[in-house]
Formats: C-alpha cells, sequence, structure tokens
C-alpha cells in the first residue's frame, strides 16, 4: 500500500467542471496486488473526491 497526499492547483477542467485556480490537497491510498514474479498484477486507488469538489468550490460541504 502506499499512501501520500495529492496536491495541486486546479488550473483545467475536471470533467464537466471549469477550472477554478484553486489549490486542492487530499489524501489518497494505491492499493497493489503482484504476482509470483514481483510485478504489478492488479492496482486500485482510494481517495475522497467530495473533499476535491469541496476545496475547489464546486460543492458545499456537508453538514456536521
Amino acid at each position: 500500500m502506499i499512501l501520500g497526499v495529492w496536491a495541486g492547483t486546479n488550473d483545467g477542467a475536471l470533467g464537466s467542471f471549469p477550472a477554478t485556480g484553486r489549490r486542492v490537497e487530499v489524501p489518497f491510498a494505491n492499493v497493489m496486488q503482484f504476482d509470483a514474479a514481483g510485478l504489478i498484477a492488479h492496482g486500485e486507488a482510494y481517495y475522497d473526491y467530495l473533499t476535491i469538489l469541496v476545496q475547489l468550490g464546486h460543492a458545499a460541504a456537508p453538514a456536521g
């Protein structure tokens, strides 16, 4: 497993959302499975897309 924080500036469209020029930071985890030779056979990436949308101003933060 690889853990980290993805960070950057939104300078281009994000799907149907226009660029905002805002900074974003969101934690992520990459989980990989390896074959018998030690090569990556499968991988998954996990991150919180709602956090990205809130930081960019495209969604409201959940109440609570």
